[in-house]
């Protein structure tokens, strides 16, 4: 059984995405760059947390399984 709850990472890091190109596509160009900082710290949250939501999602799901980690050696 899928669910749609493990895109949700994905969904914020494209969140993010659009808000890293919302200075370049809505502000001009000689803009001051007080509210481009401000996009640029936002995004950044919003990147960081769908990361973090990403391999959160990755761990629950190797926790849920009743087989052991298969770990793979560098060779």
């Amino acid at each position: 059984m899928t669910s749609i709850r493990p895109f949700t990472g994905v969904f914020l890091c494209g969140i993010a995405a659009l808000v890293f190109a919302a200075p370049t596509l809505f502000l001009a160009a000689d803009s001051p760059t007080g509210p481009k900082v401000a996009f640029l710290v936002v995004g950044t949250i919003i990147l960081a947390l769908g990361a973090l939501r990403i391999r959160r999602e990755g761990a629950a799901s190797a926790r849920g399984t009743d087989e052991p980690a298969k770990r793979v050696s560098g060779e």
